[in-house]
C-alpha cells in the first residue's frame, strides 16, 4: 500500500515538473523567436552595407586604373622637362610628344576607349597648342592621333570641343581634379560624354601642361546599371562635392540643393563615416534605408530600397523557425525522458564501483546491465575497471618514487654541506674575496675585503669600482672587462703609509649563461717595501727587466769613458714600435704587456749580452751596439732586427701582427757627445716614421734640418690662420656615366710669405700634433659656409660640397653643436654639407667621436670614407656608423686598365652596392678609367680627367653641363 502511495505521489510529481517545463519551453521559444527576427534583421542590415561597399570596391578599380594612367603620365611629362630649352631649342615640346607618343598610343589600345589618355602642353610655353590623344572609334584596336586643338580653344568663351573644365580645373586647384561630365566632340563630329581625371603639371611655378585619362560617363553607368537592389530599390552615385552624377530623377543636382530628409541625414553622417547605413521615412510613410560607402576619390555610392523588402526574408524564416520548434519540441521531451530512464540505473551501477575503487577495493564486480551495453556507459564501465588496476599500479609506482626522492635529498643535502663548507673557507679566507657581476657590482663579499679596504659599509650592489675609486682617490679608476686580468691598487691616506693591495679578476660563466667575476685581492705591501728598497727596480723595467733609460745612460757614458780607442764605432738605435696603441685598444692591456714582453725577449736573444739594451718608454726601446768594425755590420744587424722583431707573436690562441721603425746614430761620426749622440738617434727615429713602416733611419744634418723646419712650421700655423694666409680650392665630383658636376671637394692650401704654396700633406700632420688642428678646422667649414652662400645667390655653384675631417676634430665634446651652430648661421641645410674621414681614422674612434659622428649624421649631414681600401676596417663599421659614401683610394685607380689593376676598385664597387652605399672614385685621369668605372656602376668620379681644384670664381665660370676631356682648360 504504501509502495502504491508513493508512486503515485512520484507520478504526481512528475506531472507537475512536466507541465513546469511545458511552460518554461513555449515562454523560451517565443522570446527566442522574437531575438531571432530581430538578429537576421540585424544580418539583412549588415548585407546590405556590404553590398554597397563590395560595390564600391568595384567602381574603386575603374577609378584608381584612371588616376593611374594620369599620375604616369604626370611623371613621364615632367621627368625629362627641361624649361630653358623650351624658347631656346625649336621644337622642343613636339621631340617630347614623340618620345611620348608610343606610350599614349599604347594606352589607348590596351583600353579600347576614345581618347582615353591625353597630354596638352601649356600654349603660352612657345605659342603652340601642342597635344597628344588617340581615339579608336570602331573598338578594333587600331587608335589613330586626333587633330591638334587651336589656341583659340583656350581663349574662346564658348569652345566647339565640349567643357573646358578639365583643363582649367586642375590648374586653379594645383591637384588631381575630377571634371563633371561633359560631352566631347571629335574630328568627325561624333561625340562621346566623359568624366575626366586631369592634373596641372607645373615646374619652377611655371604651368607645363595638363595630363589626363578619360573615363567614359556612359561605362559608369552601365557599372551602376549592375547593381540590383531588392525590387524597388536603386542605387545612386555622388561625386566629391555631393553633387549627383547618377540618379534615376535628379541626376546633376547637389543635395544641398535638394530638400529631402534622406539627403540632409547622409549628407551630417558623410561628415563623420566613410561608410554606414541610415534610415528616412517617405511621405507615404514607408521606410526606407541608404546603405552608403565613400569611394577612394570621395565619390560615395548609395543603395536606397524600403525596409519592408529587406526584412521580408529574415521575417519569413524566423516564422518557419518558430513552426518548426513547436512541432519537434514534445517529441524531443518525451525522447528525452525515455532515454534519461535508460541512463539512471547504469549511472548508479557506475557510482557504486567508483565507491568501492574510494575505499580501496581495486577490482569491484560489474554488473550485466553495464558489461553488455555497447554504448559510452559501457566502456565508462570497462574503463573504471581498467582504472582501479591503473590506480593500484600507481600506487606501487609512488611507493618506489617516494624511496627514490629520499635519495635524492640525501644528497642535495651532502652537496648543501660541501657548499656550506666552501662559503665558511671563503669568509674566513685571509685574502679579500668577492664575487660581482658582468658589471662589476658586488653580489658577495668576505670580511677581509672590508679590512683590506678600510670600507665600513655592506658593499652589496657596489659598484667594486667605485668602492676603488673611493679608498684610492682615483675617479679615473677604471677595470677591464677581460676574461683575467690584474690591478695594483694604491691606498694613499694622510696619517698612515701608503698600503699596496694586488687584485686578481677571473671571469666565469654561470649555468645560466651569464659572465661574472671571481676577485682575489691580497696586501702586497710588505712585498712592494721589499723590492723599492732593491736597486734592481730603481734601474730596470719591471715588466720586461730591461734597464730603463736612466740606467742605460749611464751605462753608456762610463763604457765609452772606458774605452781603449776612441775611433772605435759605436751606434745607437731608438726603436718605435707602430700603432702600439692600437693593440691596447682592440686587445686589452694585458694583451699589450704580453707582446712588450716577448719583444724584449727577442732583442735579449738577438743581442746576447754584448750591447746595452733598454725600455726607454711604454712602445719604445734603445739598443746600444758597443763595438762595430764595419757601416755594413749595422745593415746587416737592422735586417736581423726587422726580421726577427716582427715575426707573429702568438697570445691566447690569436696572432699578432707588428711592425717598427727605428732611428741610428753613428759613434763618433755623428757626435762624440752622448746626450747629443741620443737625440740624433730619436731625430732619426722621427724622420722613420713618415718614410714607411719596418723600417731603420740613419741620422744626418738634412734629417735634422727637416726636423728643425716642422718644427718652425709648426709654430707658424697659428700666425698663419691669423694673417689669412690659407685659402680653399674646390675640386668637382662628377656624377655618372652623366658626367655632370653633382658636387665638390674643399681642399685647404697654405700659400706661406716666404716658402710659397704648402700642401696640406706637410701642415697637417703638425697641426694635429701641434693643437692647431680644431681652429684650422672651423676655419674651413665657416669658410665653405660662406661660399656656399655666395653661390646661393649667384646659382652657379655646386649643390653639395665634401669637407676633410681630423679625428682630432671630432674629439672635441662639442664639436658637432658647434658645426651645427655654423651651419645655421649661415643659413646652409645640414644636407649640402659631407662629412669626410679616412678609414683608419673610423676604426680608431673613441666614445667622445663616435658621439659626435652619430649627432651629425642624426642632424642631416652625409658621411663618407675616404682613401677606403687601405685600412683594416670591418663591414661593422660601415654598418654601425650609416656611412652614405665610400670614395675608392687613388692608388686602386692608378694602374687601371692594366690587367686584374681595376679587380680591388670593382670589389669595393659591387660591395658598396649590396650595402646601399654609393662609391665615388679619387684621382682618375684617363678616359679608360672612366669608361671603366661606368661599365661597373660607379656612382660618382672626380680628377683631373674632369678638372683639378679650382677657385671659387673659376669653379662658378665652369659649365655644369655634360662634359668630355677636351671641353677642360
Amino acid at each position: 500500500m504504501l509502495t502504491l502511495i508513493k508512486s503515485r505521489l512520484h507520478l504526481k510529481f512528475a506531472l507537475v515538473l512536466f507541465a513546469l517545463l511545458i511552460t518554461f519551453t513555449g515562454c523560451t521559444t517565443f522570446l527566442l523567436y522574437q531575438k531571432s527576427v530581430k538578429a537576421l534583421q540585424v544580418e539583412s542590415l549588415t548585407r546590405l552595407e556590404e553590398t554597397a561597399r563590395a560595390w564600391g570596391n568595384e567602381i574603386n578599380i575603374e577609378i584608381s586604373n584612371t588616376m593611374q594612367i594620369t599620375e604616369m603620365l604626370s611623371f613621364f611629362i615632367s621627368k625629362d622637362f627641361d624649361l630653358s630649352q623650351v624658347k631656346r631649342q625649336v621644337g622642343y615640346i613636339d621631340s617630347l610628344l614623340q618620345e611620348l607618343d608610343p606610350f599614349i598610343r599604347g594606352i589607348a589600345k590596351d583600353f579600347s576607349m576614345a581618347k582615353t589618355a591625353y597630354i596638352y602642353y601649356n600654349w603660352e610655353l612657345d605659342g603652340v597648342a601642342h597635344d597628344i590623344y588617340y581615339v579608336d572609334f570602331d573598338n578594333n584596336g587600331d587608335a589613330t592621333r586626333q587633330e591638334e586643338l587651336p589656341i583659340t580653344y583656350f581663349t574662346e568663351d564658348k569652345p566647339d570641343r565640349g567643357d573646358k573644365k578639365w583643363w582649367y580645373g586642375p590648374i586653379e586647384t594645383k591637384k588631381g581634379f575630377w571634371s563633371p561630365p561633359y560631352k566631347w566632340t571629335f574630328d568627325d563630329g561624333s561625340y562621346t560624354q566623359f568624366m575626366s581625371y586631369t592634373k596641372a603639371i607645373f615646374i619652377e611655378n611655371q604651368l607645363i601642361g595638363v595630363v589626363g585619362t578619360d573615363f567614359k560617363y556612359s561605362n559608369l553607368i552601365a557599372l551602376l546599371d549592375k547593381i540590383k537592389v531588392y525590387d524597388s530599390g536603386f542605387p545612386f552615385l555622388l561625386d566629391a562635392n555631393q553633387i549627383l552624377l547618377i540618379h534615376p530623377t535628379l541626376e546633376g543636382r547637389s543635395i544641398d540643393s535638394i530638400d529631402l530628409e534622406n539627403f540632409d541625414r547622409l549628407k551630417s553622417k558623410l561628415s563623420r563615416e566613410p561608410s554606414g547605413i541610415i534610415q528616412y521615412r517617405e511621405t507615404d510613410g514607408q521606410t526606407w534605408l541608404i546603405a552608403y560607402s565613400q569611394l577612394s576619390n570621395n565619390w560615395t555610392l548609395g543603395l536606397s530600397a524600403p525596409l519592408s523588402e529587406i526584412t521580408q526574408s529574415a521575417r519569413s524564416m524566423a516564422l518557419w523557425a518558430f513552426i518548426l520548434v513547436g512541432i519537434f519540441f514534445p517529441i524531443i521531451i518525451i525522447a528525452s525522458y525515455y532515454t534519461a530512464k535508460s541512463l539512471i540505473s547504469p549511472v548508479h551501477d557506475l557510482t557504486d564501483m567508483v565507491q568501492l575503487i574510494g575505499i580501496g577495493n581495486y577490482s569491484p564486480p560489474i554488473t550485466p546491465r553495464i558489461l553488455h551495453r555497447q554504448d559510452e556507459l559501457g566502456t565508462l564501465g570497462v574503463a573504471i575497471i581498467k582504472m582501479g588496476v591503473n590506480l593500484k599500479e600507481n600506487i606501487q609506482s609512488i611507493t618506489e618514487n617516494a624511496v627514490q626522492l629520499e635519495l635524492e635529498i640525501s644528497e642535495k643535502r651532502k652537496a648543501t654541506d660541501s657548499f656550506n663548507l666552501v662559503y665558511e673557507a671563503f669568509v674566513a679566507a685571509q685574502n679579500g674575496m668577492i664575487i660581482t657581476d658582468a658589471n662589476l657590482c658586488i653580489l658577495h663579499s668576505n670580511p677581509s675585503f672590508l679590512n683590506l679596504t678600510e670600507f665600513t659599509t655592506e658593499p652589496a650592489g657596489l659598484s667594486l669600482e667605485s668602492i676603488l675609486q673611493l679608498i684610492c682617490g682615483d675617479e679615473t679608476l677604471i677595470l677591464p672587462r677581460s676574461a683575467f686580468y690584474h690591478q695594483k691598487i694604491i691606498i694613499t691616506h694622510e696619517d698612515s703609509p701608503k698600503r699596496y693591495l694586488w687584485l686578481i679578476m677571473t671571469r666565469i660563466e654561470n649555468k645560466d649563461g651569464q659572465y661574472q667575476y671571481i676577485g682575489v685581492l691580497e696586501d702586497q705591501t710588505e712585498t712592494i717595501h721589499q723590492a723599492q728598497s732593491l736597486e734592481y727596480f730603481r734601474d730596470h723595467d719591471v715588466s720586461t727587466g730591461l734597464m730603463n733609460k736612466t740606467a742605460a745612460i749611464h751605462e753608456i757614458r762610463t763604457y765609452l769613458k772606458t774605452k781603449e780607442s776612441t775611433s772605435e764605432i759605436s751606434a745607437i738605435l731608438a726603436i718605435n714600435i707602430d700603432d702600439f696603441r692600437r693593440i691596447n685598444e682592440a686587445m686589452g692591456y694585458d694583451c699589450g704587456d704580453a707582446v712588450i714582453i716577448e719583444i724584449s725577449k727577442r732583442l735579449k736573444d738577438l743581442l746576447q749580452n754584448d750591447h746595452i739594451l733598454a725600455r726607454t718608454a711604454g712602445d719604445e726601446f734603445l739598443v746600444f751596439l758597443k763595438s762595430i768594425n764595419t757601416l755594413q755590420e749595422i745593415e746587416t744587424f737592422g735586417q736581423h732586427l726587422i726580421q726577427r722583431i716582427t715575426q707573429p707573436i702568438h697570445w691566447r690562441s690569436r696572432e699578432i701582427f707588428i711592425t717598427l721603425r727605428g732611428g741610428l746614430s753613428i759613434y763618433p761620426f755623428d757626435t762624440d757627445d752622448l746626450d747629443a749622440l741620443f737625440n740624433n738617434a730619436i731625430t732619426a727615429l722621427i724622420s722613420a716614421k713618415s718614410a714607411g713602416k719596418n723600417t731603420l733611419h740613419y741620422y744626418s744634418q738634412g734629417i735634422a734640418e727637416e726636423a728643425f723646419e716642422k718644427y718652425e712650421l709648426s709654430n707658424q700655423l697659428r700666425v698663419a690662420l691669423e694673417q689669412n694666409e690659407f685659402f680653399l680650392v674646390y675640386q668637382p665630383i662628377v656624377a655618372l656615366p652623366n658626367q655632370e658636376i653633382w658636387g665638390a671637394e674643399a681642399l685647404i692650401r697654405w700659400q706661406h710669405p716666404t716658402k710659397g704654396l704648402i700642401s696640406p700633406d706637410q701642415f697637417i700632420p703638425l697641426a694635429e700634433s701641434g693643437g692647431t688642428i680644431d681652429a684650422i678646422g672651423l676655419w674651413v667649414i665657416k669658410t665653405v659656409c660662406r661660399q656656399l652662400a655666395l653661390w646661393k645667390t649667384s646659382g652657379d655653384g655646386p649643390n653639395h660640397i665634401s669637407i676633410n675631417l681630423s679625428t682630432l676634430q671630432l674629439n672635441s665634446h662639442d664639436f658637432s653643436e658647434q658645426v651645427a651652430q655654423i651651419l645655421n648661421t649661415h643659413d646652409i641645410p645640414f644636407d649640402q654639407i659631407n662629412i669626410e674621414i679616412t678609414e683608419s681614422a673610423l676604426i680608431l674612434q673613441n666614445s667622445v667621436a663616435s658621439e659626435n659622428l652619430a649627432n651629425l649624421k642624426s642632424m642631416g649631414f652625409k658621411i663618407h670614407i675616404d682613401d677606403f681600401g687601405t685600412g683594416f676596417s670591418s663591414l661593422s663599421y660601415l654598418r654601425d656608423y650609416h656611412i652614405d659614401v665610400l670614395k675608392i683610394d687613388r692608388s686602386f685607380i692608378r694602374d687601371i686598365p692594366q690587367l686584374d689593376s681595376g679587380d680591388i676598385a670593382r670589389l669595393i664597387i659591387d660591395l658598396s652596392k649590396s650595402l646601399g652605399i654609393e662609391v665615388i672614385a679619387e684621382g682618375v685621369e684617363t678616359e679608360e678609367q672612366l669608361n671603366f668605372l661606368i661599365l661597373h656602376g660607379c656612382h660618382y668620379m672626380q680628377g683631373y680627367y674632369y678638372s683639378r681644384p679650382l677657385s671659387p670664381e673659376d669653379f662658378s665660370a665652369l659649365d655644369t653641363s655634360k662634359k668630355t676631356k677636351k671641353d677642360v682648360t
